[in-house]
């Protein structure tokens, strides 16, 4: 990788030495490669597989025998559309994922005389986020394309392409996806096939269209469409605040410091303490993307300048996220100058003591 970028020979004497810029994109490059090739490799393990499907239901609960089939529909997607060749699906049937999860006590089953009910074990739902986050990347495209056909009923796959692929960028940035964004449209044409294979979807004319609802194809449709969300509305909350202040009216570092704070509020509404949900880098990674992509820039005062094209990607939320949600995104982000002085100067007071205990340290 250092001779790639041609910086083999450079040498750094002392370890307080400025790193060239040359050095700095080689560790960068190198970084992404093996992150994506981590996720090339990934392996869809049974905890996996059940928490990517438990944690995207309201109480984390689900009825047993739909469990099942969200569980084989989920192995059969991946199988016939493995994320990469190095990809390794769990070979366990969905029945015998939950008899392994149910032994290792991080599931349980709750009988009723109307069909069982499988709830996640007091205590470890955080736990299994960590096992979902792993594999949760190899999902995300067959989850928005579900989540837009859910939430319209019916779009036409052609505006179903053509969001993915403006989303698209965000969401690599964010999982370290493989695919390059010139290729992205064929990979979410295969994803919608295979939905539609696997009945989760169907055709008619130019539109897809979601199941009827309050049946079984619905429900895992739903269930399938909920990994992608948590992304959408990081997006979204970050969109609207820079929108809500103005073109030049707010800095790069305070949009940052201002989502980790209101994604910290925002996370109480989950039925768990969700840390990821609010991790200052994914906040960072957006901006970075929203720059690159020349949807945003700084002026001379380091303030965010943005035109409608910035504005129009806010739209596409309205394609994914109901109105309850939409509303109160746009409620919590919403600040005046006198509620942004405040926040801003109770976190630089909290960021000077955590700086002073560290010195005393």
């Amino acid at each position: 990788m250092l001779k790639q970028h041609g910086v083999a020979d450079i040498k750094i004497e002392k370890n307080d030495d400025p790193i060239p810029p040359a050095v700095s994109e080689a560790v960068n490059s190198s970084a992404q490669a093996i992150l994506e090739n981590i996720n090339r490799a990934v392996v869809i393990n049974p905890v996996s597989l059940l928490s990517l499907i438990l944690l995207a239901t309201p109480k984390h609960t689900l009825d047993e025998d739909i469990c099942i089939e969200q569980l084989d529909t989920y192995r059969n997607l991946l199988t016939s559309l493995p994320y990469d060749e190095r990809t390794q699906v769990t070979p366990l049937s969905g029945r015998e994922i939950i008899a392994y999860a149910l032994k290792l006590k991080l599931i349980k089953r709750v009988n009723h005389v109307l069909g069982n009910i499988i709830a996640i074990e007091d205590g470890q739902a955080v736990l299994l986020t960590y096992f979902r986050n792993n594999i949760l990347h190899a999902f995300v495209l067959p989850s928005l394309i579900a989540a837009l056909v859910n939430h319209n009923g019916a779009i036409r796959r052609s505006d179903v392409v053509n969001i993915s692929s403006t989303l698209y960028p965000f969401l690599k940035a964010e999982m370290f996806l493989k695919w390059h964004e010139d290729e992205i449209q064929q990979y979410v044409n295969c994803y919608i096939d295979g939905l539609l294979n696997a009945q989760l979807i169907s055709a008619e004319a130019e539109n897809l269209v979601s199941p009827m609802p309050n049946t079984e194809a619905r429900h895992q449709l739903e269930v399938l469409a909920a990994p992608v969300m948590q992304s959408i509305e990081r997006y979204y909350m970050t969109l609207a605040l820079i929108t809500q202040r103005g073109s030049g009216n707010i800095s790069t570092r305070q949009v940052e410091e201002l989502s980790h704070l209101v994604g910290q509020r925002l996370s109480v509404l989950y039925e768990f303490n969700s840390p990821e949900f609010f991790d200052k880098a994914l906040f960072q990674s957006f901006i970075k993307t929203l720059t690159k992509k020349g949807y945003i820039r700084n002026n001379e005062d380091n303030a965010i300048v943005f035109d409608e094209n910035f504005k129009n990607i806010a739209q596409y939320a309205d394609l994914v996220l109901d109105e309850v949600k939409l509303q109160m995104l746009h409620n919590i982000t919403a600040f005046t100058d006198e509620e942004l002085k405040e926040a801003l100067d109770a976190l630089a007071a909290e960021q000077a003591k955590k700086r002073a205990k560290r010195k005393k340290k």
